[in-house]
């Protein structure tokens, strides 16, 4: 393998599809996919797209091909990166490579960018200055489709070069940004107000089917916290990562209050996340998630509807499901809040109306009785160690 020291060269973009793309896989560049590190991967949603003109050295007897082969040995095994940092790259031909085969959301860290985008390269010769007429107008298209299909606008783009800064000290690498030098900034211009003529962003679609849901069927004791097992199938053609549009937030069918509402870690009093932050779920993928749900102060058999929505709040078809859970009896007093007219009950720090207001309650949910106070007030448990009190004329005894 021949050494080849590069210069990388970057602009964020975004595009709409108006000319078909035609993309060379990465399968035919033949690739060691076993080269790559095992690094942890991290995910961010895509905000940018960075085209990068990569200056070659004058070195005979090297195609194309093998220059790409060559940056892909160098940035896994040389540098340690899981894979190639560029998601494609054009030769100056105009022949585009989808080059690296992790998703677009895995974050790649560029020293002077803040933002997670989509790295484009583009082949260019070490006398180039800008990038040249074929290679532009299908650059131009490949822009326009990612931008289009991420949903990322026109001022997101940015001309900009990259380079690996490499500290010896400790045999690591960075990617970092450095000043352009030519008329590179001429074939920004004319991709940003391409792309903002014909920008028309697809909205992204998610795909998942539900293979088992397990839980404890055996008598639960009221208050404790029951581990509800969902494997989960991303059938689906894109990534799935907390905190995004592509999150999977389990869901109370009729959107009501659920009993199940855990309050330390559901997102809402009818939604909890399936996804922790740092968890993913790559597209043809099945793995076992684990959620847990409050064992209410409701007793018997307990019953509720599920459906699961994307992060955009899109019901995921195929998606519902049931969760019955078998509450025993409670050898504690259990009250039940009473409908106030506002819609919720305000819970106090002491036996008092001019105490402190340190939380809020719903009609509707139910709390351990701690202590009757005598200023007509009553402690109830809000779980997680705290106490509180609330007006007794708000409450009513349910066992």
């Amino acid at each position: 393998m021949k050494k080849i020291l590069i210069c990388l060269t970057v602009i964020l973009c975004s595009l709409s599809l108006v000319n078909a793309v035609d993309i060379t896989g990465r399968d035919k560049l033949y690739l060691d996919g076993g080269l790559g590190q095992k690094e942890e991967l991290t995910y961010a949603p895509v905000e940018s797209i960075i085209i990068a003109p990569i200056v070659l050295p004058e070195q005979n007897g090297i195609n194309s091909d093998d220059w790409i082969r060559g940056l892909y040995y160098y940035s896994t095994v040389r540098l340690g990166y899981a894979d190639i940092p560029f998601d494609y790259i054009v030769l100056n031909n105009g022949k585009i490579y989808k080059t690296s085969q992790i998703s677009f959301e895995n974050e790649v860290q560029i020293e002077g960018v803040d933002s997670n985008a989509i790295v484009v390269g583009y082949l260019a010769s070490k006398e180039d200055s800008d990038i040249n007429t074929q290679a532009r107008s299908d650059i131009r298209d490949l822009v326009l489709k990612l931008a289009n299909e991420n949903n990322i606008e026109a001022e997101s783009i940015d001309l900009q070069g990259l380079r690996y800064k490499i500290n010896l000290t400790n045999n690591t690498s960075t990617i970092e940004t450095t000043e352009m030098v030519g008329s590179w900034a001429q074939s920004l211009k004319e991709i940003k107000a391409y792309v903002g003529a014909n920008y028309s962003p697809i909205p992204r679609s998610f795909s998942i089917s539900i293979e088992q849901v397990s839980y404890s069927e055996e008598e639960l004791e009221p208050g404790s916290v029951a581990v509800i097992e969902l494997t989960i199938k991303n059938t689906g053609e894109n990534l799935l990562f907390a905190d995004s549009e592509s999150s999977l937030l389990i869901t109370k069918k009729d959107g009501k209050l659920s009993k199940f509402f855990l309050n330390s870690l559901w997102a809402s009093q009818s939604q909890v996340s399936v996804l922790s932050e740092g968890e993913y779920l790559q597209p043809g993928e099945s793995k076992t998630f684990q959620v847990k749900f409050n064992v209410p102060l409701y007793f018997g058999i307990q019953e509720e509807i599920f459906v699961i929505k994307d992060g955009l709040g899109n019901t995921l078809d195929g998606t519902e499901f049931r969760v019955a859970l078998n509450v025993g009896k409670l050898d504690a007093t259990v009250v039940e809040i009473l409908d106030t007219g506002t819609g919720y009950l305000n819970v106090r720090s002491a036996d008092s109306g001019g105490a402190e207001v340190v939380s809020k309650v719903s009609p509707g949910e139910r709390y351990i009785l701690r202590q009757r106070g005598t200023y007509g007030y009553v402690q109830i448990d809000l779980g997680d160690g705290k106490l509180g009190w609330v007006s007794q004329q708000y409450v009513k005894v349910v066992n």
